[in-house]
């Protein structure tokens, strides 16, 4: 998720930089290399009007921003049945009515769920962002488990229940770290790791049935528990 996201980031500020004309961006489909790397391919409007591929970029999470090669001799190409496929769940998942559009910006990653042993054909992960570098979305970020073909959400759920943002400092004072509490998660899930490490800042979360969990970027250590237990709500079905 984290790679999928630095990738699709680093990739755009290369193109842009590269003088790439912006207004034809509609989006990122990366695929995974060896290792840290991953194949970014820039989605936008082919002569004829379909959206298409009209760019391709490698970067290596390892290696920072600077290490995107943009390939200079792609040739702009219509979208294969498995790209098309992707997209497809993108749209989906962005149209479902369970994401509340409540935050500036969102980014969209899309996996191959066979690849992290989830039984559907994509998981799409919709994440609050931001263009504010003082500002992190800690939630709500929102999951849904589409059909292998894209056109149907088999299962959905969010981070949490409600926008969370926080910012890097406050009456002049640098965060250090955040705390927050979870009614969904009793152990750290995909989100807290992917928001520690994308924004670089430790997390302490309470799960539900009281753990205490330190998260710094993707290792996250169990502290102690909490006498107090928060109500525990099932992610996957709330409404």
């Amino acid at each position: 998720m984290l790679r999928y996201d630095l990738i699709s980031w680093w990739a755009t500020d290369a193109l842009f930089a590269d003088g790439f004309d912006a207004s034809s961006l509609r989006g990122w489909l990366v695929t995974p290399g060896q290792e840290t790397a991953g194949d970014a391919r820039m989605l936008g409007v082919l002569p004829a009007g379909d959206v298409g591929v009209v760019a391709s970029i490698r970067c290596d999470v390892a290696g920072g921003p600077s290490s995107c090669v943009i390939d200079r001799g792609f040739e702009p190409r219509p979208l294969s049945d498995e790209e098309r496929a992707m997209q497809r769940a993108i749209e989906t998942a962005r149209a479902d009515k369970f994401f509340v559009r409540a935050q500036s910006s969102y980014n969209t990653i899309a996996l191959r769920a066979a690849d992290h042993g989830v039984d559907a054909g994509w998981i799409v992960y919709i994440v609050a962002s931001t263009t504010d570098p003082d500002v992190i979305p800690v939630g709500r970020h929102f999951r849904f488990d589409v059909s292998k073909n894209g056109s149907r959400v088999l299962r959905r759920r969010a981070s949490h229940r409600s926008v969370m943002e926080f910012r890097r400092s406050e009456a002049g004072l640098k965060v250090a770290g955040i705390a927050a509490t979870s009614v969904f998660d009793v152990l750290p899930s995909e989100f807290q790791l992917y928001v520690s490490s994308l924004w670089r800042m430790p997390l302490t979360m309470v799960g539900c049935k009281g753990s205490i969990w330190s998260i710094d970027g993707l290792k996250a250590t169990q502290l102690e528990s909490v006498a107090a237990k928060l109500r525990c709500f099932d992610p996957w079905n709330e409404k």
